[in-house]
């Protein structure tokens, strides 16, 4: 076991050990399962949602070289 992941897991055992942390933790999961249900009802259609995000993805990927260049070259000419 290398010494950056003994470390981590001596730290990760004490702080599983907190009960502050945990109760903040938990907290926090709460709020946030219950506020993705309200979230995924912004969307009357969740996967045409996502299938519109897939494609506007692939298109930034698709274009990203282009995007690039000029990119480059709005700034070169400063």
């Amino acid at each position: 076991m290398t010494e950056t992941a003994a470390s981590f897991i001596a730290r990760s055992t004490v702080k599983a050990e907190d009960m502050d942390h945990r109760r903040k933790i938990n907290f926090n999961i709460g709020r946030y399962n219950a506020v993705v249900p309200q979230g995924k009802q912004q969307f009357g259609e969740l996967n045409l949602a996502r299938e519109r995000a897939k494609n506007i993805k692939w298109r930034a990927l698709e274009t990203l070289d282009k995007q690039l260049e000029d990119f480059e070259a709005i700034f070169t000419q400063r």
